[in-house]
């Protein structure tokens, strides 16, 4: 992996997981990355109608469904919408750039990595707890970043060691661990210590699951006729996970915490031809997902009660999905100049100060916790002339 191909993983919104530190200068590939790429990217022009296209996670039934009356699925409840937020720069140990990767259930723990384009050196992982810099861990590799962190303050992530070589690690009481399987990627670790990733060279990854940190990795169920595992993308309390294998389409996938798995179909849609379905996270009992079609009349974003198996839809704008739901690093940060988040069915708009310095900003949330009270993320200086402080991790205190 080249370093182009990393620096884009890692801070722009492309479906697929990292396999290692960036080389590259972060600030600028944020700058420079920005043009249009492919059919899963948009532009910032779409923000301003996000809000208005807001339809309230309304229930979609499917052709022909509500001709007959039916009790009301029993929904996941969603957290109640905070009232207002505050803004708060998190320690940066007196590094010049911080990125910020994930946060636990609570929204007390998060980890990051400082100065992840200092040319290659072994950069140290960052851990913060209640607001505060508890740790600054020097990695025991090169290429070594944490991705994820759960209520103990254990934390997973993944070595690039050699080429394109990737092994997975938990960090843990002051010390990296190699997770046992060989290689492969971790992303997600909960509160009851499970951990998800892929393991494999690149073209025949299998998606596993660690019972604990010194468990034996277990192989996910793979879904029948699917090879070309794109990754795992995020892991509930309960166990849950989804994930993605790509051919000739996407498809996505949802594993129960019993290893079994099942297909995420498609919402009801007008046109279902004219786009794709792309999982963002799991959230608040539901799984977010976003249909792509630009203007057309099925563009937007969706939730689909894992249990049950409902849709709703949440907007009328895929832009929703790369601005507004904190989407987990590893799928890339989902860059925007005004800070939105969607909690529950409803979106929200965060401050965006005040903030040290001076200069344009743009925002990358990568974290919302269980009660929508912590939001956390990364403030990022698009301004080149103002070099002294490129990136600022960051968290909104909610009530």
């Amino acid at each position: 992996m080249n370093d182009d191909d990393y620096g884009m993983t890692l801070l722009e919104p492309l479906r697929g997981e990292p396999s290692g530190q960036p080389a590259i200068d972060v600030p600028k590939a944020i700058r420079d990355g920005r043009r249009l790429r492919g059919r899963r990217w948009w532009t910032g022009g779409l923000l301003a109608g996000l809000v208005a296209t807001l339809v309230g996670g309304s229930l979609l039934l499917a052709p022909g469904q509500d001709d007959n009356p039916h009790p009301k699925p029993s929904l996941p409840p969603d957290p109640a919408v905070p009232a207002s937020c505050t803004l708060h720069e998190l320690p940066n140990g007196g590094h010049r750039l911080v990125h910020l990767n994930g946060s636990d259930a609570a929204g007390r723990w998060q980890v990051g990595t400082a100065d992840p384009n200092a040319g290659g050196t072994q950069s140290p992982a960052m851990i913060w707890h209640d607001g505060k810099l508890v740790a600054q861990a020097p990695t025991p590799v090169r290429h070594l970043v944490l991705w994820d962190i759960n209520s103990s303050g254990v934390a997973v992530g993944s070595s690039e060691s050699g080429g394109s070589t990737n092994y997975p690690y938990v960090y843990r009481n002051g010390t990296f661990h190699r997770l046992k399987g060989g290689t492969g990627l971790a992303v997600q670790i909960n509160d009851d210590g499970v951990i998800v990733g892929k393991l494999g060279k690149y073209g025949s990854e299998v998606p596993v699951r660690w019972a604990s940190p010194e468990a034996e990795p277990e192989e996910l169920t793979r879904p029948a006729g699917e090879t070309n595992l794109h990754g795992i993308y995020d892991l509930a309390e309960d166990g849950t996970a989804v994930g993605s294998y790509i051919g000739r389409t996407t498809k996505n996938y949802l594993w129960r915490p019993d290893g079994t798995v099942r297909e995420l179909d498609t919402p009801p849609l007008q046109k279902p031809e004219g786009g794709e379905l792309w999982v963002v996270g799991l959230r608040f009992g539901w799984v977010y997902a976003m249909f792509s079609d630009i203007n057309g009349p099925d563009d937007g974003l969706y939730r689909q009660d894992v249990r049950g198996g409902a849709w709703q839809r949440i907007t009328h704008n895929s832009a929703a999905a790369q601005y507004g739901v904190s989407a987990p690093a590893t799928m890339g940060a989902m860059l925007s100049p005004v800070p939105v988040v969607v909690i529950g069915s409803r979106t929200v708009d965060l401050p965006s100060g005040p903030l040290t310095g001076t200069g344009p900003v743009i925002f990358g949330l990568n974290g919302v916790s269980a009660d929508a009270r912590v939001v956390s993320g990364n403030a990022v200086r698009t301004d080149t002339s103002n070099p002294s402080a490129p990136e600022q991790p960051v968290i909104w205190r909610c009530e």
